[in-house]
């Protein structure tokens, strides 16, 4: 039940038109990948406890002077206190440039009985630092009934925001509790109460959005290997601006005055000499949320699609928008030895309630991905893998500089475990 793993991937890729952040506008390149792995899964009768850790080293030709240095860590943490309480906790740390598999960093909706996840923008090569901290506390007071809380704190981060103009750092913090009711041996009923607030910025001031979603869900298995979910319920969204403004300067006060006045605020000059901060309430409103899935599960087969309806914010992005999006995931293995997948991703935002500092109105993403897998023995796997990305994005200069990627990527992984005895 306790292990040791080792691992060890080469990945060499070609991108056709990798933008570097800069004028002289679209490159081609040349990757290649060393991403060694160490991880520690423990188990015992009430505890699980597993940590990873990946360095990954990037090098580019022609263009050496990209070259860099990524990082992955994650530990997950289950302990159950009593045969019904249980606990779980989780954190991951992401440093990459996206280099690769872009439709694994963009959500396309989420299961039906959580909240879907922030749009996150995609920017080819440039620097990108990630951490979310999740954790719950589940309780089964019967045997078809279960209770808990829950929160996720999730930071982003761009190390050189030179390279990604009209994008920006951003927080979010969430929490929330859920109820879950088993009405039949096939089917589930609950609901899910999440509330979260996502802070930006940039240029010394600070926009916040805060939800509240309540979600109502329902889950049946149609069949043994088939289930479909779906939840929906009203969600309510604020946003607030908060401007610095310094007392002993007419002219800041002045431009501050008339950035306000452009968002149909004022404020007089008497209160502008008083006050240090000022918060702004840009907009608030009640919508509604949706969320859908399903998933078939075969022995050889599996299939999931999903889709969702949110108001959102944050992901390098300023401003609060509506996000709908949908993805679908499919696996097969057409041989003993060879394994073949795909995964499509949609998502199209809107804002709702802009800042004086939005990044931009709204725009869409499409993504997609095939791979093919064959090992080569017991220890070594090969891959391959084509993906493409096309962004739009109005006012984000990085992205309109490159709305379309293509990348072709072939690799050879190494897989060692070793048991260490279990109790």
């Amino acid at each position: 039940s306790n292990y040791f793993r080792l691992g060890l991937t080469f990945r060499s890729a070609y991108i056709d038109n990798l933008y570097a952040g800069s004028a002289v506008g679209t490159i081609s390149e040349t990757i290649y990948s060393i991403l060694p792995t160490i991880a520690f899964d423990q188990t015992s009768s009430r505890r699980n406890l597993t940590v990873a850790y990946s360095p990954g080293f990037t090098f580019y030709h022609p263009s050496s002077a990209l070259n860099e240095t990524d990082q992955s860590a994650n530990v997950d943490y289950s302990l159950r206190l009593t045969p019904h309480v249980a606990i779980h906790a989780a954190d991951g740390f992401l440093k990459t440039s996206t280099s690769f598999s872009p439709t694994f960093s963009i959500p396309g909706g989420s299961t039906s009985d959580s909240a879907p996840s922030s749009t996150v923008i995609i920017v080819p090569l440039a620097q990108l630092l990630t951490n979310r901290a999740d954790g719950s506390l589940s309780y089964q007071f019967r045997p078809t009934g279960m209770i808990g809380i829950s929160g996720t704190l999730f930071n982003l981060h761009y190390p050189d925001l030179k390279k990604v103009s009209d994008l920006y750092d951003s927080a979010e913090r969430s929490g929330g509790f859920f109820y879950s009711h088993r009405i039949a041996d096939t089917q589930y009923l609950g609901a899910n109460y999440r509330y979260a607030r996502s802070v930006q910025t940039p240029t010394g001031e600070q926009f916040e959005t805060q939800t509240h979603t309540v979600y109502f869900f329902y889950t049946i298995y149609l069949q043994k290997h088939l289930s479909v979910s779906v939840s929906g319920g009203p969600q309510y969204y604020e946003t607030t601006q908060t401007s610095t403004v310094t007392s002993n300067s007419p002219a800041s006060a002045l431009t501050t005055s008339r950035r306000w006045q452009a968002n149909q605020m004022t404020l007089s000059e008497p209160e502008q000499a008083a006050s240090d901060q000022v918060s702004i309430p840009s907009g608030s409103s009640w919508t509604p949320a949706f969320a859908t899935s399903i998933d078939w599960q075969r022995p050889h087969t599996n299939f999931v699609a999903s889709y969702a309806r949110t108001v959102t914010s944050g992901g390098g992005l300023v401003g609060t928008y509506s996000s709908n999006s949908a993805g679908a995931t499919a696996r097969w293995q057409m041989a003993r030895t060879w394994t073949a997948g795909a995964g499509a991703n949609y998502s199209i935002i809107k804002v709702v309630s802009p800042f004086l500092f939005s990044s931009t109105s709204g725009g869409h993403t499409i993504a997609g991905t095939v791979t093919v897998e064959h090992p080569l023995s017991q220890h070594l796997t090969s891959a391959f893998e084509y993906d493409h990305l096309h962004q739009s994005y109005g006012g984000i200069a990085v992205i309109s500089a490159n709305p379309d990627s293509n990348r072709f990527s072939g690799s050879i992984s190494w897989q060692f475990s070793r048991p260490l005895g279990g109790r």
